[in-house]
Formats: structure tokens, C-alpha cells, sequence
């Protein structure tokens, strides 16, 4: 019977967790910072998305447009923040 040096997955798979955990430090405070900034960022920019969708749709146009179904106008917007489980997040409410 002739004899290989081949590993088993599991052999391989054991291997590379030794090598990788030698070399890859993750700094588990600073990743759960940097995904909750990335995670109150997308919020805040789905709730102004919402929030400027309804206006143009109870407006049946978007800002600046000049159309005959136009039934209201928009006046700018005024600032507010809004309290998350992401965070603080500023809201640009259309008037």
C-alpha cells in the first residue's frame, strides 16, 4: 500500500484557523463603532428618503418641478433628530 501526504479537510481546515489566528488581530470595539456609524448613516438615509418620497407623493411632484397636477408646494424642510437603537439621527422634515 503506498502511503500519501495528503491532509484531510478537516486537517486543512484546522491548519489555516492556527495560521490565521496568529495573524489576524480584530479590534472587536472598533469594528462595533465603525457598524453602528455605518448602520445610524443608512437609517438617517432611508428615513429622509421616506420622508422626501411621501412629500413628493402628496405633492404629485418632485422638488422644483413645475406640473399641472401639482396639488401643494414645499416650503424647504426643518432639522430634527430622532432618537434609534442605532442612534441619534438628523431628520430633514419637508414642510
Amino acid at each position: 500500500m503506498e502511503e500519501t501526504n495528503e491532509k484531510t479537510p478537516e486537517e486543512t481546515v484546522a491548519g489555516r484557523e492556527a495560521e490565521s489566528s496568529e495573524v489576524v488581530r480584530i479590534n472587536f470595539d472598533h469594528l462595533k463603532k465603525d457598524l453602528s456609524g455605518f448602520v445610524r448613516g443608512t437609517v438617517e438615509e432611508a428615513l429622509n428618503g421616506l420622508l422626501n418620497a411621501e412629500a413628493e407623493h402628496l405633492c404629485n411632484a418632485s422638488r422644483y418641478e413645475r406640473s399641472e397636477e401639482r396639488t401643494a408646494h414645499r416650503s424647504g424642510h426643518y432639522e430634527r433628530k430622532l432618537e434609534t437603537t442605532a442612534g441619534k439621527v438628523n431628520l430633514r422634515v419637508p414642510k
